[in-house]
């Protein structure tokens, strides 16, 4: 606003459209200067609060604004008047945004003190109309139109009559205008229907009747020449007859043929013409001009045959007459009733008309009090953005002007004080956010901080259990040494004693041998000196030998001369020659028995001589052994008294060695008890990450779906709607979870593949159409997916859809409501009874079942409400095929009692089937488990459930909080299987 023509530049020529339902609210003082935005101008102008707030609201005027519109602007509202009008505007990047605006001037005691701007969305067609329009105003094209209140007006004849016809009294006078008409046109179409009548009468009359006697004449005319003509001879005067007859036929005919004949009389008048003038050229000239001879002949042959067939031809034009002037006749009648049907049509029309004129007239009257009842109904209603038509009627603009500034002013008044609540509501939903967050990044960092606890004292746990198994390892060692020692020390002990006694023994000994050695040194002495006369002995022997050798020699000889000599005798010396050979035999013998002797004799001197090297050796040896066993002796002393200290301490050490071995039992009893409470603290541990990390999902659970946590602008309506999602060449299907009008939940089907965050497509959403969607978030379940638009059609068909869902839902939802109060009251006798109490009731110290995989957990309740629940959560599976599980989860997720097919003993080491069908005693703290064991009211939603092995059911889930005792103890969780 503002008189001064302000040029905003630059431009971009891109259209930013509105969104349906979005109302832009602002307020400026006299001088144009904006004291007021909403939260939507802000958003749309992209200006921020502070640049707008006292600049001149010009600030948003879009270059392509005729000034002539912001003239009539100023002119109307400084008349005291509201002005309405399509308003191009300049967003602050250069983009522009269509706007209808109604600015009302804010008027205390007579003056305007400033103004307020009320835009809503357009449609289409306005904007284009404007458009052109606007354009024709910049180029100066209107002509004789102007603005006058934000309408084109014109001020020619024209235009005053249009608007005195869309008048009330323009509109009482074209009612009195058609009846006079009506009553007009029905006198005249009665007259012309007169005329008409008369005409055919006439018709009848000279082209039927008339023709008909002349015809009938003509006949008569005829039979008589024809009577004539049989009796010609007879009659005088026949001739004279026949020919009047005939003269005065053809002036019938003459006549006849000047009447008007239809085409089928013309045809069969040309034949009867033909035949009339051959029956008298024929019959009756001849008679005439008296050429017969033989009249009966000719009668018979030439008047008779002729007569009768024009006469047959004669009488069928006279009933082809009689026809034709039957259809006349008809025709009359028909033109009669068409003029009375013309007549009563038009008086029909008349009514008509004056009826439509009358309900034109009430019209004009009630639509306009219909639409201001409809405009007084939606500012009742607090519809707000609802457009208040420009009155067409004349009579009633004014008022319709006074409506509109009404319903800006108390839009203004009620957005004013809805953008004030909702700055205050934004300022407070962003402390508690930024609560929320800076919570949750506590939260996160303590959990953190936790986990690396948690996850140092498993290393510690696992590193004690190493090191219990270590020192169980080596305290088996120990024990195993300590035994040995034990035993080593005992047999130390016995050979101490023993060695004690040798020592001893070694000491006398070491006398004795002391004295021996003395002896042994006498002896050697002794052994000596004979060893030396061995030595001459042994020389002398050398001596003997080599004489036997010597007389062996010689003998040998004597027996060669024996031998010889006995040859010499012959026969006689035979005998000797034999004494003789055995001579030298024996001589051999004795040499090399001497040889053998002289041999061992030189052995024996060297064995002698080596055995006096020995004696003289061992007399040395003998003599350092009496040193050495002096000193033995001396040294032995000593090891008895050493040996007397060891006894004493190898008694000693078997002591310690005992008491060692008990310390070592002790200590592998101390082993085995670090080792097993390593193991404990190592699942506890495991525990502790897993509690922290569940405390996690549950905080931010619990935060995100709180008031302040949740960054939506709009609520979520849950509702399982089949979808399709195309992006590229790729489509997936499967339901919404939750949805509203600027996103949804969607949980995939089936699908090998995931579209990745960011990703465009086209989402199909049966039964509400085709909607642009971008992927946003992945969190494993299922997509957010987050919608630029939703235009009316699909934001119709999807409030008709979200209906029949709602309609759907209700009868399983009453189902589960159903299975929550008859727990609560099963929850509540028990207290009564007495068969828990309320503290073991909310307990929430699980023990978890050692060796269950997944792990299963035991609470205080658990025995009882396995005894409780069954009874409850069978009756629904077997009601309705269609509900796959109903269960009932405590405040935590911990589910102790299942349905029995989900309620399976575990199989050792197969967690894969445990998974699908050991579903009772576990903890469900993921996304839905936790939505579910918090809700404090009825939910539905849509959720992947994780059979194990990577398989998923999309389930929609129904939900029912459980009240114990006015507190909120868990829920009811039912479930419908999608696909």
């Amino acid at each position: 606003m503002g008189l001064g023509m302000r040029v905003n530049e630059p431009i971009t020529g891109r259209e930013i459209e509105m969104a349906d339902g979005d109302v832009l609210v602002s307020k400026t003082d006299t001088g144009g200067r904006i004291t007021f935005v909403n939260q939507a101008f802000i958003a749309i102008s992209g200006f921020a609060e502070d640049e707008l707030i006292g600049a001149p609201h010009n600030l948003v005027r879009h270059p392509h604004m005729p000034p002539e519109a912001f003239a009539d602007l100023w002119k109307t509202v400084k008349a005291g008047l509201p002005w309405e009008g399509l308003v191009k505007n300049r967003c602050k990047s250069g983009d522009h945004y269509w706007v209808r605006a109604n600015v009302t001037p804010e008027m205390e005691d007579g003056r305007a003190v400033g103004y307020i701007s009320i835009r809503s969305k357009p449609a289409r067609q306005d904007i284009q109309a404007a458009e052109q329009l606007y354009a024709a105003m910049r180029e100066g094209r209107l002509g004789g139109r102007q603005l006058h209140e934000g309408r084109l007006v014109d001020s020619g004849l024209a235009a005053r009559l249009g608007a005195f016809a869309r008048s009330l009294i323009g509109r009482v006078a074209a009612i009195v205008f058609a009846l006079t008409l009506t009553a007009l046109i029905a006198a005249l179409v009665g007259l012309v229907g007169m005329e008409h009548s008369n005409q055919a009468v006439r018709t009848v009359y000279e082209d039927r009747v008339v023709p008909a006697a002349q015809l009938g004449e003509i006949q008569d005319r005829l039979r008589d020449s024809t009577l004539v003509a049989g009796r010609f001879d007879k009659t005088v005067d026949g001739g004279t007859r026949i020919k009047a007859n005939m003269d005065r036929a053809e002036a019938l005919w003459q006549a006849y043929l000047a009447t008007y004949l239809t085409p089928e009389e013309k045809a069969m008048a040309e034949r009867y013409g033909q035949m009339r003038q051959s029956l008298r050229t024929q019959a009756f000239v001849p008679l005439v001009e008296n050429r017969v001879t033989d009249f009966e002949d000719h009668f018979r042959k030439v008047v008779e045959p002729g007569f009768n067939a024009s006469h047959d031809q004669l009488r069928q034009l006279i009933q082809l007459q009689e026809q034709v002037a039957k259809q006349v006749h008809q025709e009359a009648d028909a033109d009669f009733d068409e003029q009375a049907a013309i007549g009563v049509a038009i008086m029909i029309v008349g009514l008509i008309l004056a009826i439509a004129l009358a309900r034109h007239l009430l019209r004009g009257t009630t639509a306009p009090l219909a639409r201001m009842e409809a405009s007084f109904s939606a500012i009742s209603r607090g519809e707000l953005a609802s457009t208040i038509p420009a009155e067409p009627i004349p009579d009633f603009q004014r008022p319709n002007a006074m409506l509109r500034a009404m319903r800006a002013k108390l839009a203004y008044s009620e957005l004013e004080n809805r953008e004030i609540a909702r700055r205050g509501e934004e300022h407070l939903k962003s402390e508690m956010l930024h609560l929320t967050e800076t919570l949750e990044g506590e939260v996160q960092e303590t959990v953190g901080d936790i986990s690396i606890q948690a996850r140092r004292l498993s290393e510690g746990a696992v590193e004690l259990s190493t090191v219990a198994g270590q020192l169980r390892q080596m305290a088996g060692h120990v024990t195993e040494a300590v035994q040995t020692t034990s035993g080593n020390v005992q047999t130390v002990a016995g050979a101490t004693e023993e060695l004690e006694a040798s020592s001893r023994e070694i000491s006398s000994q070491v006398v004795s041998s002391s004295q021996l050695a003395e002896s042994a040194r006498v002896n050697v002495d002794e052994a000596s000196r004979r060893v030396a006369g061995l030595s001459e002995a042994t020389a002398r022997i050398g001596d003997v030998v080599t004489m036997i050798q010597n007389i062996a020699g010689q003998t040998r000889m004597l027996a060669l001369n024996a031998t010889i000599e006995a040859a010499r005798a012959g026969e006689a010396g035979k005998g000797f020659a034999v004494v003789a050979e055995e001579v030298k035999s024996l001589a051999n013998q004795t040499e090399q028995g001497i040889a053998t002797v002289n041999t061992q004799a030189e052995e024996i001197g060297r064995t002698t001589r080596e055995a006096v090297e020995t004696v003289e050796q061992v007399a040395q040896v003998i003599r350092q052994i009496d040193a050495i066993a002096s000193e033995v002796a001396r040294a032995a002393d000593e090891q008895r008294s050493a040996t007397a200290e060891i006894m004493g301490s190898a008694a000693q050490a078997a002591d310690h060695t005992r008491s060692v071995a008990e310390n070592v039992s002790l200590m592998m009893d101390g082993v085995e008890a670090t080792g097993n409470t390593a193991t404990r603290v190592n699942e506890l541990s495991a525990m502790v990450s897993r509690d922290i990390a569940a405390l996690q999902r549950r905080l931010y659970v619990i935060m995100r779906t709180s008031y302040g946590g949740d960054r939506r602008g709009l609520q979520r309506i849950t509702a399982a709607l089949p979808f399709s999602f195309e992006y590229g060449s790729t489509k997936v299907s499967g339901y919404t979870g939750d949805i509203d009008l600027k996103g949804a939940f969607l949980v995939i089907v089936g699908a090998a593949s995931r579209p990745p965050v960011g990703t465009q497509g086209v989402l199909r959403i049966e039964g509400v159409g085709a909607i642009e969607a971008r992927i946003v978030n992945d969190n494993g379940v299922g997509l957010n997916a987050q919608f630029p638009a939703a235009d009316r059609e699909a934001k119709n068909a999807l409030a008709v859809r979200l209906e029949q869902t709602e309609a759907l839902d209700r009868p399983y939802l009453e189902m589960a409501a159903q299975v929550a109060a008859a727990a609560a009251g099963k929850l509540e006798q028990a207290l009564a009874a007495g068969n828990i109490d309320i503290t073991d009731l909310f307990d929430t110290d699980y023990a978890p079942i050692i060796g269950t995989e997944p792990i299963q957990v035991m609470a205080k309740h658990t025995q009882l409400v396995e005894g409780l629940f069954p009874d409850l959560i069978e009756p629904p599976l077997s009601r309705d095929p269609s509900v796959v599980f109903c269960c009932i989860t405590d405040r935590n997720g911990y589910i102790a009692a299942h349905n029995r097919k989900y309620s399976q003993p575990q199989r050792p080491g197969d967690v894969l089937w445990n998974t699908a069908n050991s579903r009772n005693r576990r903890i469900f703290d993921d996304r839905t488990g936790i939505l579910a064991a918090r809700t404090n009211k009825p939910l539905a939603h849509t959720y992947a459930r994780d059979m194990g092995g990577g398989t998923f059911v999309v389930l929609k889930e129904m939900d029912m909080p459980i009240t114990v005792q006015g507190r909120h103890w868990g829920a009811v969780r039912m479930a419908l299987k999608l696909g």
